[in-house]
């Protein structure tokens, strides 16, 4: 929505959209009418002059932000309503946040891409389950891991199971598993939102367990902490 708001007690006439603005009165630009107005330069006179003010339906717009939104263009910022701060985003660095009413409280959570990966590739040495060497990670302090995928592939003649594990010092807490054919099979999963996975101070790592301890492997997985 585009408003026009008239800040003095005499009428504004934009005379390159025929149009007169009611003194300390308004007036709603018809949708039809937006290119009319983008087009206007005694409507950006105004705005910067502060004759007017442009209200996007919600708020009053400051000068840059109005003669952006008349032109069409977007505004810097986007402003977040229903807090007691309005808060802005419009910096790097910002986040955004979304908040769900459950029954008996409400959870906060930040929308963030995944961050964290290990990718390994190592030879199939022995016919035994096996750390793969490079994969463990522990998560940090205060935080918690989201898991968003888990990836393996093996060119051995024989089949290979992967497990991506978690660790509570020496106690396993979980795992997940998956079965490769060999000769350059691919599988795995993904999670485009994350999972909870592992707490604070927990251990993630991948094993490899081979039917025969010949060719090489490849494992990923990926991840973000909140």
């Amino acid at each position: 929505m585009k408003i026009v708001k008239n800040n003095t007690a005499s009428i504004v006439f934009v005379s390159d959209t025929g149009v007169s603005v009611p003194a300390s009165g308004t007036y709603t630009i018809p949708s039809q009418d937006y290119l009319l107005w983008a087009a206007s330069d005694n409507i950006v006179t105004y705005i910067g002059n502060s004759t007017v003010t442009i209200n996007d339906g919600t708020s009053d717009l400051s000068i840059n932000n109005g003669t952006d939104l008349i032109l069409g263009n977007f505004p810097s910022q986007i402003k977040i309503q229903g807090n007691t701060t309005n808060t802005n985003i419009g910096n790097v660095g910002d986040a955004l946040k979304t908040s769900t009413n459950i029954t008996g409280g409400s959870i906060t959570a930040t929308l963030k891409f995944s961050d964290i990966q290990k990718n390994v590739e190592f030879n199939i040495t022995a016919k035994a389950e096996t750390d793969i060497t490079g994969t463990s990670y522990t998560v940090t302090t205060g935080k918690t891991f989201y898991v968003t995928s888990f990836m393996s592939s093996s060119d051995s003649p024989s089949p290979v199971s992967f497990r991506l594990k978690v660790y509570n010092g020496a106690t396993l807490i979980n795992s997940v598993k998956i079965n490769v054919a060999g000769n350059g099979a691919t599988c795995g999963f993904s999670w485009e939102n994350g999972i909870i996975f592992a707490q604070a101070g927990y251990t993630i790592k991948v094993t490899a367990e081979p039917q025969a301890a010949k060719g090489s492997g490849w494992v990923m997985f990926s991840g973000f902490e909140v």
